[in-house]
């Protein structure tokens, strides 16, 4: 029995039904109907804000409002393993999945400026941050993605930048005058 009304429900990667309460998140056994967990800081989240993370038990929530906030738990145990408003971005910008180095790519937004972080999604530990200048730009950028080498293609601004996925170092910057977008459709 759960302590307020169903909004909605889901059965994740991992049988588990996750139930979303207007008081908090609920992992539900489906064979009993027993709580295995709850996470109540997780309040009125919307059916469309929720995604699993394929082949884990990891479950995505991703705030597409205002404040764009982005939380992963694992679905298993209802632990937070990341939280944006806990890292102190402001604003994400875009999140990425890896799953060939167990990561979640992260672009946001913050008062220093503009960045790009990594965090390992099995514990939640951040593996690497890398910052730059606010940028001016309003024009669409293109989400981040890996290269044939497993090194992280980030646009910000008028820059691309190629990553070592490893470590954060920047192996090489470009400035370009023409729009990002075009540079990555054509």
């Amino acid at each position: 029995i759960l302590p307020s009304k169903v909004k909605w429900m889901q059965v994740d990667d991992w049988g588990i039904v996750i139930a979303a309460c207007e008081n908090g998140l609920y992992g539900i056994d489906p064979r009993d109907g027993n709580k295995i967990w709850e996470n109540t800081t997780l309040t009125n989240i919307k059916e469309d804000f929720y995604n699993t993370i394929e082949n884990t038990p990891l479950i995505l929530i991703a705030d597409k409002g205002a404040d764009a906030k982005t939380v992963v738990i694992n679905g298993m145990t209802g632990e937070v393993i990341f939280d944006s408003s806990v890292e102190g971005f402001e604003k994400i910008v875009s999140r990425k999945v890896l799953p060939e180095i167990e990561g979640l790519l992260v672009a946001f937004k913050d008062a220093n400026g503009d960045g790009i972080a990594l965090y390992n999604y099995v514990n939640g530990s951040q593996v690497w941050i890398s910052t730059s200048e606010k940028t001016k730009s309003k024009a669409v950028q293109p989400e981040p993605f890996m290269d044939h080498e497993n090194n992280v293609i980030f646009a910000n601004g008028s820059f691309v930048y190629r990553i070592d996925a490893s470590n954060g170092e920047i192996l090489w910057t470009y400035e370009t005058k023409k729009s990002l977008i075009d540079l990555f459709t054509n």
